[in-house]
């Protein structure tokens, strides 16, 4: 049972939090994109991906920053960085989930299958991106919402303009949570010569992320206002949902003390989860009052009704 723990910790399941970052923007996509109800099998396909993909993404980071991790404390009980897990070990479970993510991937569009073979090498990039680029959460903004880009071409065919909102939305959002997060490795990152937003910034993190709040609510606005026509008549009750979900988050970042780091690891593994999923629950309730009735949502997504 101990070694089932050990490699559950090394690939973070035990913290479904990044799980639910990864998965909540797509979701919004399929949701928001598609002209009825979302197959179970689309959505299945998507959170078995995100489930796939923040797990090796996981690995490959611990695999690059293990002798970093090891000196900082937060990190330094990691499975590899403690060797617990030989590097070869993680190396040949990293290829079985490469090779377990083909699987689902797949089961998409050719755009799609483009988009989510471009992701994977950019994805393993990314623990670089801290010693390489002064920003690099902005690097993970871009490369872990390609799904929002997937799951439009899913439900549109294309990459819609929505789509693009949408994806916008999804990296200010990335943005704000992950240089809440930075905050909590901020004094390792300057002893160890590390990059962040948090350390970049310094004392304009918070209006930073206020930035970030406000231009993901100025693309949701966008996003939904550009709907008008489409057959969406509770979209105004849909806008006021959404920029309420974001406004809490703002509230609560308000309140934040960026310089706790368990505060603000709290923050990030709870609150930013629930924001996206209030967005989620509004998109999905406005999808409900539209298509009507619980056995019209059956039929939608090929369950008996």
């Amino acid at each position: 049972m101990r070694d089932i723990n050990i490699w559950l910790r090394l690939l973070r399941l035990h913290r479904p939090a990044g799980i639910w970052l990864l998965l909540l923007p797509p979701l919004w996509a399929l949701m928001l994109l598609s002209p009825a109800w979302p197959s179970l099998k689309l959505i299945g396909i998507f959170c078995l991906g995100a489930v796939i993909t923040r797990s090796a993404g996981c690995l490959i980071n611990d695999l690059l920053d293990r002798r970093f991790d090891a000196q900082v404390a937060r990190t330094r009980d990691r499975p590899l960085a403690a060797g617990q897990i030989q590097a070869r070990q993680a190396c040949g479970l990293l290829a079985l989930l490469m090779l377990g993510g083909l699987g689902p991937l797949l089961q998409l569009s050719y755009l799609s299958i483009l988009i989510g073979l471009l992701a994977a090498p950019l994805i393993g990039l990314y623990p670089l991106a801290k010693r390489w680029l002064p920003l690099p959460q902005a690097w993970l903004a871009v490369v872990f919402n390609l799904g929002v880009l997937m799951a439009g071409a899913e439900v549109e065919g294309q990459i819609s303009v929505s789509c693009w909102r949408l994806y916008l939305m999804a990296l200010c959002w990335t943005l704000a949570y992950d240089t809440i997060y930075a905050c909590c490795d901020l004094a390792d990152d300057q002893r160890l010569g590390l990059h962040s937003s948090a350390r970049l910034l310094g004392r304009w993190v918070k209006p930073f992320i206020g930035l970030c709040y406000g231009l993901m609510a100025l693309s949701w606005t966008m996003t939904i206002v550009a709907l008008d026509g489409q057959g969406n008549e509770n979209r105004w009750l849909l806008l006021i949902l959404g920029l309420i979900s974001i406004a809490c988050l703002v509230i609560e970042v308000i309140r934040l003390r960026l310089a706790e780091p368990a505060t603000c690891l709290r923050h990030f593994n709870r609150v930013e989860p629930m924001g996206g999923l209030a967005i989620l629950l509004a998109i999905m309730l406005a999808k409900l009052m539209t298509i009507g009735t619980v056995a019209s949502v059956y039929r939608a997504v090929g369950w008996p009704g």
